[in-house]
């Protein structure tokens, strides 16, 4: 059903295409729900089409695949996401990769949900940063 309402149209504006996504189709869902029982499997396949071999896109492949990514985007997302435990959990992997997104750590709109977070003052307090 939610493929319907995808394939229906209204999805084409840039900047309101993530939050048509959200409300629409995914119904606010998060990764996090994906484990919770009963919850949906999804497989996500691909080809490597120059191996000519099938290529399964787990969570093992996502962590292979993703980690030279900066951290610190990532944190971002999930708190925005209000997925604090995910939040600190790349921020402390942003922190030990020095990474640079970090100089705007207290000024940055998409973690101000993690500020009412006995972690973030710890964190904060860690980075040399506190008031």
């Amino acid at each position: 059903m939610n493929l319907v309402k995808a394939l229906g149209g209204g999805v084409n504006e840039v900047r309101t295409f993530s939050a048509w996504l959200d409300k629409n189709l995914f119904e606010g869902a998060t990764f996090a729900d994906f484990r919770k029982t009963p919850g949906p499997r999804v497989w996500i396949n691909a080809s490597d089409i120059y191996n000519r071999t099938p290529f399964i896109y787990g969570e093992a492949a996502f962590i292979a695949l993703c980690s030279d990514l900066a951290a610190y985007p990532i944190a971002e997302a999930h708190s925005r996401r209000g997925e604090f435990d995910a939040a600190f959990e790349w921020l402390e992997r942003a922190y030990a990769q020095r990474d640079g997104g970090l100089v705007g750590v207290k000024m940055s709109p998409l973690l101000r949900s993690l500020h009412g977070d006995s972690r973030w003052g710890a964190f904060l307090k860690r980075m040399r940063l506190e008031d």
